[in-house]
């Protein structure tokens, strides 16, 4: 039963993430780059977004994958 529930699970995110399998696009931050640029400092404290500082690997696992496994759960996280 539970390699079962695993193969449902792994179906499904592949079913979620078909469309973005292979999608070829570039994503460029340069204005965001340049609005950053142009912030004072305390700007820069207050509002935060630089994305070089998102630690991506942590965001999918922690963050992305939880929320995905909240919608196609129903609700439960683990």
């Amino acid at each position: 039963m539970k390699g079962e529930r695993k193969l449902k699970y792994f179906v499904s995110l592949a079913k979620i993430y078909q469309p973005y399998l292979f999608f070829q696009a570039w994503f460029d931050d340069t204005n965001t780059r340049s609005l950053l640029q142009e912030m004072s400092m305390e700007e820069r404290k207050m509002f935060g977004f630089d994305v070089r500082g998102i630690d991506w690997e942590s965001y999918i696992v922690n963050v992305h994958l939880q929320g995905i496994k909240r919608v196609v759960f129903g609700g439960r996280s683990s």
